[in-house]
C-alpha cells in the first residue's frame, strides 16, 4: 500500500522533516513539501500561525492557498509545534486551515507533546484524526527507526485505508473487499497482527495497548460483523484466559474467573459487535474487581490483553486457512 500516495508534512524542524521524508520516500510515498520547498514553505505555515500584523498573515494564507491548490494529499502529518517555543502549540491554529483546504483528508498528530496537552485537535469541527508521540518507550529518542517502523508504518496504512474505504466513489462493501485484502496482508506480515504468534509485540503494557487497539479496528468489519465470528473469538479469549499460569491473581482464581467469562459470553460478544457500547477491557475490569476484590494491576492487564490478542488471532488463523 502506498505506491506514489501524496502525503502533507507540516513540520517546524528541518532534521525532523528530513526523517519523515526520507522513511516516508523509501516506502514509495509522494511527499509534500519537496526538500527544495521546505524552507519557503516553512516560513508561510510560522507566518500564518504567528499573532502578527493581518497584511503578513494574509500573504501567508495566499502562498499557502496556491501550494495547496493541486495537491490531493491522502494524508496529512501535522506537528503542534510550529513555532521554536517552549510550550508552543501553534499547530492548533493551523488545524483548522487544513481543514478548511481537505475536509475529508486523515490528519495524523505527530508530536513530542502529551495528548492531554493537544486534546484540544479532538473537539469541534476541526478534528484531527489519530494522534502519536515522537517519543518512543518514553526514551529521548525523537523519530527512531524501530518507531518509523513499529508505531507510524501500521498507523499510516490504517489510516490510509479507511480514507480509501470511507471516501470511495464505489460501492462501500466493493471498496471495502477489494482493500481489505492489501491492509491485511500487509499487516500480518509486518506486525504479526491477527496472528497467533505475538511474539514481536512489545511486552511495554502502553505498546501492547496500542497493538490491542489496532488489532480491534482491523478485526471490526471482518470479525465483529459476524455473529459466528464473534462468538468464536470470545470463545478463544476465554480459552487462552484458562491457560494463564504466569500471573498469581489469575492463577489463584482462575476458576471463577472462567466461569464468570462464560456466562458473560453473551455480552462479551455484543461488546465486541458494538452492539454495547462499553470498552471490552473495563468489562473484564469489572469482573476482575468482583471476584478478585481489588482492581487489576499491570501484569493482569497484560494478561488479559496478550489472551484478547492470541483469541482474535486464532479465528483470524481460522478463517484465512481453516486450521488452528
Amino acid at each position: 500500500m502506498g505506491k506514489t500516495t501524496p502525503i502533507l508534512i507540516v513540520e517546524d524542524t528541518q532534521d525532523d522533516y528530513n526523517k519523515i521524508y526520507k522513511f516516508l520516500t523509501i516506502n514509495g510515498y509522494t511527499v509534500y513539501p519537496q526538500n527544495n520547498d521546505f524552507n519557503k514553505y516553512l516560513e508561510n505555515v510560522q507566518n500564518y500561525v504567528k499573532d502578527t500584523n493581518e497584511l503578513s498573515k494574509y500573504n501567508a494564507s495566499e502562498y499557502l492557498n496556491n501550494f495547496f491548490k493541486d495537491m490531493n494529499p491522502e494524508l496529512i502529518i501535522l506537528d503542534i509545534q510550529l513555532l521554536p517555543k517552549e510550550g508552543d502549540r501553534s499547530g492548533l491554529k493551523f488545524l483548522p486551515f487544513l481543514r478548511n483546504q481537505y475536509p475529508y483528508v486523515p490528519i495524523l498528530i505527530l508530536t513530542i507533546h502529551t495528548f492531554g496537552e493537544i486534546s484540544a485537535a479532538y473537539a469541534g469541527d476541526n478534528k484531527a484524526n489519530y494522534y502519536l508521540c515522537k517519543i518512543l518507550n518514553n526514551e529521548n529518542l525523537n523519530l527512531s527507526e524501530e518507531f518509523f517502523n513499529t508505531r507510524l508504518a501500521p498507523v499510516i496504512n490504517m489510516l490510509l485505508y479507511w480514507h480509501r474505504v470511507s471516501y470511495s466513489t464505489g460501492d462501500i462493501h466493493d471498496s471495502l473487499k477489494s482493500h481489505m485484502e492489501e491492509l491485511f496482508a500487509y499487516l500480518e506480515k509486518e506486525f504479526c497482527i491477527l496472528k497467533y504468534d505475538i511474539n514481536q509485540i512489545s511486552n511495554n503494557l502502553h505498546d501492547l495497548k496500542n497493538h490491542t487497539e489496532i488489532l480491534l479496528r482491523v478485526a471490526q468489519y471482518n470479525i465483529a460483523s459476524n455473529d459466528k465470528k464473534a462468538t468464536e473469538m470470545i470463545e478463544k479469549f476465554i480459552d487462552e484466559f484458562s491457560l494463564i499460569t504466569n500471573v498469581p491473581k489469575i492463577s489463584q482464581n482462575k476458576t471463577e474467573l472462567v466461569i464468570s467469562l462464560r456466562k458473560a459470553k453473551t455480552e462479551l460478544v455484543k461488546i465486541v459487535k458494538k452492539e454495547i457500547d462499553k470498552d471490552i477491557g473495563a468489562f473484564i475490569s469489572e469482573t476482575f474487581k468482583e471476584i478478585i476484590g481489588a482492581d487489576e494491576d499491570e501484569s493482569v492487564t497484560k494478561a488479559v490483553l496478550l489472551s484478547l490478542c492470541k483469541g482474535i488471532g486464532k479465528v483470524w488463523k481460522f478463517y484465512r486457512t481453516g486450521d488452528f
